[in-house]
């Protein structure tokens, strides 16, 4: 395993112009851009207070991750830590093939020009949010914030695809309201897509009287969230 206590995947970025998308080829995990990949059983931690893993970080910039293949796993742990995927620029996370990733706070299309995208696909896949924090004034339980837009102007965009088997569970600590929401404030336009048997959304909380089970379509903002094909979110 890597232990890091601070990382950012980007191409570019900083205002100047747009770059050609980051991109990593489904089939040959050959890379086009800023790519971060963590395969065949290999582990990337990022651990310590205030930790964090940005995917995409500033305007302009295209970054992209992918976590495949049973035992590998990217973990961002420790209090009030996050992994952002589109913070102003484009990020992209994909956990297939058994992949693990393992966050407390997580952010899919932040602020405004950001576009995020989410997907875990394929049994044995799975994103686990747990812990606890004080980022968020809501979820202060391990939460996820797709198209949250914190800017408050302009457009924020986040998609989360959870296919094929892929699960998300998000599980609260001490803090309350672990959960999820979709385009929070107003510009975020945030989605989410549980399609297949096997794939899976899971609210909860390990500690006896906290609040579980947040879930939020649309605050200020547009957001869909769409179950399909024997998907469950519960």
């Amino acid at each position: 395993p890597v232990g890091l206590a601070g990382v950012r995947v980007r191409r570019g970025g900083g205002g100047g112009p747009p770059l050609t998308p980051s991109f990593i080829d489904p089939v040959t995990k050959v890379c086009t851009g800023a790519c971060l990949k963590v395969l065949s059983g290999g582990q990337l931690i990022v651990n310590g207070r205030g930790a964090f893993m940005n995917i995409g970080q500033e305007v302009n910039a295209d970054g992209s991750a992918l976590v495949s293949g049973a035992g590998s796993r990217l973990g961002v742990s420790g209090l009030d830590s996050s992994l952002n995927v589109g913070v102003f620029g484009t990020g992209s996370l994909t956990i297939e093939n058994g992949g693990q990733v393992d966050p407390t706070f997580m952010h899919v299309g932040l602020f405004a020009g950001s576009n995020g995208m989410l997907t875990v696909t394929g049994a044995g896949s799975k994103l686990t949010l747990s812990g606890e924090g004080t980022p968020d004034p809501i979820g202060n339980g391990a939460f996820l914030n797709v198209a949250r837009n914190n800017s408050g102007t302009g457009v924020a965009t986040g998609a989360v695809n959870v296919l094929n088997g892929g699960q998300i569970e998000i599980i609260g600590g001490s803090g309350t309201y672990p959960g999820f929401q979709l385009g929070r404030n107003t510009g975020g336009n945030g989605t989410m897509l549980v399609d297949g048997i096997g794939s899976s959304v899971a609210i909860s909380s390990n500690v006896v009287g906290t609040e579980a089970g947040y879930l939020r379509v649309a605050g200020t903002g547009v957001g869909s969230l769409t179950i399909s094909g024997g998907g469950v979110v519960s």
